[in-house]
């Protein structure tokens, strides 16, 4: 009897517990906006709008301090008289130069702090400053609420809400609510944070590439360009026998292009085996000047199984003999150890001059630029000058 009655117990307790289970409600338009809120030209913009609304207040603001020292934070106001032309650069740039004197933004210190103007300062005091005096009496504003979020790498940021001088002041249930999609803020907030950091990578190594002047284009599964770097972008205004029609690259030939599509097949398809070792081909096209395309065909590295035919799979490099980097011959003369005079030498050889034509750039003699050429060698310590061209080539003198 008493076990009976102890599984009688269990079994209810189990159905009790399934009966206290509901269908999750459908998500709050303000958080969908809040992880909408990164992928703006604005961050935040609609969210913005849409809290204004809700709370049905004069102005809405977030602003953003970047992770780095010395970084002005960034004003983004949403108000109900238009803020998107002189008045929203004037605002904003106030807000930021001032940001430091705000009585408010520094009594929120720590993730989820939130606090009305009125708990922080007396009002008489306030209207003393320069804060007030530039940012806040222009507009009208009297009362104000903060709350204070940031993410993991260093990212901070502050959002409120201001009225103007006869409308309602804020306090707890503004408090409350904010505190509702706190934690969703400091997610979107740490999402917008490693966009950032990926776009400033992104930068850097398009930035390495571009000194090289190699063109480069990403491409997806299906062969279609979905990324291209300055100097493939120079390249396809340059008439230098390159172009992308229907997304997809094309060269001055038919039967070029065709081998080009070839190779760019063939590296999907070596990708797809997931294979160790890349896929890595080469061809020259004709440029309509007569010069030449050198086109380099390569699968990028599988990242992880979480991709798509949309993912970049082969990356196209371009290289045109018409176009040239000088090494300059200040970081030559530093990296070997040259006077000006043998670093430019040494930078006229690396750029394909004969001796010839160096002495005749140089207005001297061939006997001299011999000479010359003989004390660079034995500075860096090379035989030929095609030794010499090699090591100033693979040298970082190109990056300056």
């Amino acid at each position: 009897g008493m076990e009976a009655a102890t599984v009688r117990r269990r079994d209810q307790g189990r159905t009790g517990s399934a009966r206290t289970l509901q269908p999750l409600a459908p998500a709050d338009e303000l958080i969908n906006l809040i992880y909408r809120g990164p992928l703006e030209a604005s961050p935040w913009r609609s969210f913005l709008k849409a809290l204004r609304d809700r709370t049905d207040c004069d102005y809405a603001a977030i602003t953003v301090r970047p992770a780095r020292a010395g970084a002005a934070p960034i004003f983004l106001p949403s108000a109900k008289v238009d803020l998107d032309g002189a008045a929203g650069r004037s605002i904003a740039a106030d807000s930021a130069r001032l940001a430091h004197l705000d009585p408010l933004a520094r009594a929120l210190a720590k993730p989820g702090d939130v606090f009305t103007l009125d708990e922080v300062v007396e009002w008489d005091t306030y209207v003393e400053t320069e804060f007030y005096d530039k940012v806040i009496r222009p507009y009208g504003v009297r009362h104000q609420l903060g709350m204070f979020f940031s993410e993991p790498s260093g990212w901070k940021c502050n959002v409120g809400l201001m009225n103007q001088k006869g409308r309602p002041a804020f306090g707890e249930a503004e408090k409350l609510f904010f505190l509702s999609f706190l934690p969703h803020l400091q997610t979107a907030l740490e999402l917008y944070a490693r966009m950032k950091r990926g776009e400033s990578e992104k930068r850097i190594f398009e930035e390495t590439l571009d000194r090289q002047t190699i063109g480069a284009f990403i491409l997806d599964g299906s062969g279609k360009v979905i990324d291209i770097n300055s100097v493939g972008r120079t390249l396809l205004k340059g008439g230098a026998g390159l172009s992308v029609a229907g997304g997809r690259l094309s060269l001055s030939r038919s039967d070029e292009t065709a081998r080009l599509n070839q190779l760019i097949r063939q590296a999907v398809e070596h990708r797809e085996k997931r294979s160790a070792e890349a896929f890595v081909d080469a061809i020259s096209a004709t440029a309509p000047d007569g010069g030449a395309l050198g086109v380099l065909v390569r699968s990028a590295a599988a990242v992880d199984r979480f991709e798509s035919d949309v993912s970049p799979q082969v990356i196209v490099y371009v290289g045109d003999s018409a176009q040239q980097h000088m090494a300059p011959e200040r970081f030559v003369a530093r990296l070997f150890g040259l006077t000006p005079t043998e670093a430019l030498l040494a930078t006229l050889l690396a750029n394909g001059l004969t001796l010839t034509e160096a002495a005749e750039k140089l207005e001297v003699t061939e006997n001299t630029v011999r000479s010359y050429a003989k004390k660079i060698f034995a500075k860096v310590g090379v035989n030929r000058q095609t030794e010499l061209v090699r090591l100033i080539l693979t040298s970082v003198a190109h990056l300056a």
